[in-house]
């Protein structure tokens, strides 16, 4: 008598043990935050880096390419607080914010790696695209920039990407976009065209907070 009565108290408490497990999952559910953001020369400093690989050369005949771009939003490069990046629900609550970006874009197909390619003007439609912003304040899920119909316009002063869907933390926004430039980018005697030209090809920009030329929303 005494094992069945212990037995049976044994299948009448697994299923709780069951329930304890999984409740973890369902109480630790990202937060969606009201409103865009947009980040600009006003509204938060860009500081970061875009890296080629394999690097972009005058006449290069790669037939594949990858942007890998890690940007901070809202502040300098070196760290240092800026005005932060603007929620479209400003007046506060959730005004101000400071966050991350990191991502890459892919080509594939003759001369991916040719500055004239890269840099013509025209429009490059990747094969691979991903971008995730973390951001820092307030805290809470990540933003992810994702296919479908990425689009990248390249040009000597700067690279602007468009398209995707956005997902995560904050309301969607139909036309995410982002330009990445700087002003040492452009010219004869700038970061394009001495990069492009040299025998080891041009391997990264950086983006020197703040740049007024740098902006994006999501």
């Amino acid at each position: 008598m005494v094992r069945k009565i212990v037995l049976f108290l044994a299948a009448m408490t697994l299923p709780s043990l069951l329930l304890v497990t999984v409740a973890p999952g369902v109480a630790g559910a990202s937060p969606i935050f009201p409103g865009t953001v947009t980040c600009n020369a006003t509204n938060g400093a860009w500081g970061g880096t875009i890296a080629f690989s394999p690097p972009l050369r005058n006449g290069g005949t790669a037939t594949h390419e990858t942007f890998k771009v890690k940007a901070t939003l809202g502040s300098s490069s070196t760290g240092t607080v800026g005005t932060g990046c603007h929620t479209s629900t400003t007046p506060p609550p959730l005004s101000t914010v400071f966050g991350k970006l990191i991502g890459k874009v892919r080509f594939v197909g003759a001369g991916s790696n040719n500055c004239t390619t890269i840099f013509g003007g025209g429009t490059l439609t990747p094969t691979v695209a991903a971008f995730k912003i973390k951001w820092v304040n307030p805290a809470g899920a990540p933003t992810l920039w994702i296919p479908p119909a990425f689009s990248v316009v390249g040009s000597p002063s700067a690279i602007t990407i468009t398209g995707g869907a956005v997902t995560g933390s904050f309301a969607p926004y139909a036309t995410p976009n982002a330009t990445l430039a700087d002003p040492s980018w452009p010219g004869a005697s700038g970061a394009v065209a001495t990069g492009c030209a040299t025998s080891t090809g041009l391997s990264s920009l950086s983006i020197n907070a703040p740049s007024a030329l740098s902006s994006g929303t999501w």
